[in-house]
């Protein structure tokens, strides 16, 4: 989803493929309680197999997106929702025709093991490695980025 902030366009990602009922309100809904519930081509493998989730399945979301820009072509697919999912549980994805750092930090992303993926998103990282000054601090609402303050080229 694309929105406007003050005329600029800004991607918004709204579906990690994270959700889970929690209520066994059948009037509420026909689904029930503590059915697994998301994108299967983006749950992480935990997410697939009903196990309890955190900040690192998110992480395998994003990876399963980012591989999808990388490549073209969703990480994990078949012709039905149990193909996909059986994918996430057991399928590495093709190598992706990028960088090598690049690759590794979807890999990474991707780990069937929530253990050898990146623990979080990085902000906690950001905000270590970021000064606190004023409008370059990161808590989690973007504000915009500054203005290029860089030379202009020449041309030869």
């Amino acid at each position: 989803m694309v929105v406007r902030q003050g005329g600029t366009p800004h991607a918004k990602l709204l579906d990690f493929g994270v959700a889970r009922l929690t209520s066994a309100d059948a009037d509420a809904t026909r689904t029930l309680a503590g059915e697994v519930m998301g994108t299967p081509a983006y749950m992480s493998p935990e997410q697939a197999a009903a196990r309890p989730l955190d900040a690192r399945s998110d992480v395998f979301s994003f990876g399963a997106v980012l591989y999808e820009l990388l490549a073209g072509t969703r990480a994990f697919s078949g012709d039905s929702v149990a193909q996909i999912l059986s994918a996430v549980l057991r399928d590495d994805p093709s190598p992706l025709d990028a960088p090598p750092a690049l690759q590794q930090i979807v890999t990474r992303c991707l780990a069937k093991e929530p253990d050898r993926r990146f623990q979080d998103d990085g902000r906690r990282q950001a905000r270590a490695a970021t000064p606190n000054r004023g409008e370059h601090r990161w808590d989690g609402v973007d504000r915009g980025a500054a203005p290029c303050q860089s030379e202009p080229r020449r041309r030869r």
